[in-house]
C-alpha cells in the first residue's frame, strides 16, 4: 500500500480500527454528519485484510496498552500506515507507552472517556487542525527556539520525559518533590505550546534530533 497526502484536503478519510466495542462506535457516526468520512474496521486483522483499498486519510487506533504485546502491536500499525497520521486512543496509556508510540510515529494519544460528547468534540477540533496544517510540519527552528528559553530545570524535566521517566522517578533523579515536577512540566508545556503530552514529547524530540 502507497498512501499519498495531497496538497489541501476538502474532505478526510476516517478510519476506526479497534480490538474491542467503545463509544467510539456512536462518536464516528457523527463524525459522518458533519462532513467527514469514517470507515470502521473490527480488528486489525480485519483492516489488514483491506489496506491495498485504503486511501489516505487519518487513523484512530482503540486499543489496551495494558500489555506489552498490545503495545508492540501498536508501534507495528503506526509504523505500517506511515506517513499517514495515526491518533491512539486507549484509557490505560501511561508516560513511557506515550513515550514509545510517539517516536514510533503516532501524530496524538487521546484518553478514551466517558463522554460521547467529549470524544466527538476532540476528535472534531484534531481533525479540523489537521486539515488545516496538513501541509505545515511543525519547525524545529520554532521548537528549538521555545525549548532554550526553558530553564536549566524545565529542560531537564522535559528531557526525562520525553524518555519515558515518570513524575515520581523524575523527582527522584532530580531530588525534588513530585509537585515541583509536575509545575515544571506544566510551565514547559505551556512556554513550548504543547497542548498534550503527546505533542510536548513530539517538539523536544524533533528540537533534540535536530542539527540545529
Amino acid at each position: 500500500m502507497i498512501l499519498q497526502q495531497t496538497d489541501a484536503l476538502d474532505t478526510l478519510n476516517v478510519y476506526l480500527v479497534k480490538e474491542q466495542d467503545t463509544i467510539l462506535d456512536s462518536v464516528m457516526p457523527r463524525l459522518n454528519s458533519i462532513g467527514f468520512k469514517s470507515t470502521c474496521f473490527k480488528t486489525i486483522g480485519d483492516f489488514l485484510l483491506n489496506i491495498d483499498d485504503i486511501d489516505a486519510g487519518i487513523f484512530v487506533l482503540n486499543i489496551s496498552l495494558s500489555n506489552p504485546t498490545n503495545l508492540k502491536i501498536a508501534k507495528q500499525f503506526i509504523r505500517q500506515v506511515k506517513p499517514m497520521p495515526v491518533i491512539v486512543v486507549s484509557d490505560d496509556a501511561n508516560i513511557s507507552t506515550v513515550v514509545q508510540l510517539m517516536k514510533a510515529g503516532a501524530t496524538d494519544i487521546m484518553e478514551l472517556t466517558d463522554s460521547v460528547e467529549h470524544l466527538f468534540n476532540k476528535f472534531r477540533d484534531r481533525f479540523h487542525e489537521y486539515m488545516k496544517a496538513a501541509t505545515v510540519p511543525i519547525q524545529v527552528e520554532d521548537c528549538c527556539r521555545r525549548f532554550m528559553k526553558l530553564t536549566n530545570r524545565q529542560q531537564q524535566v522535559v528531557t526525562l520525559v520525553i524518555n519515558g521517566y515518570s513524575n515520581k522517578e523524575i523527582a527522584e533523579k532530580l531530588s525534588l518533590s513530585v509537585r515541583t515536577v509536575e509545575i515544571h512540566r506544566a510551565q514547559a508545556m505551556k512556554m513550548m505550546q504543547a497542548n498534550s503530552l503527546a505533542e510536548l514529547v513530539r517538539m523536544v524530540d524533533k528540537c533534540l534530533h535536530s542539527e540545529h
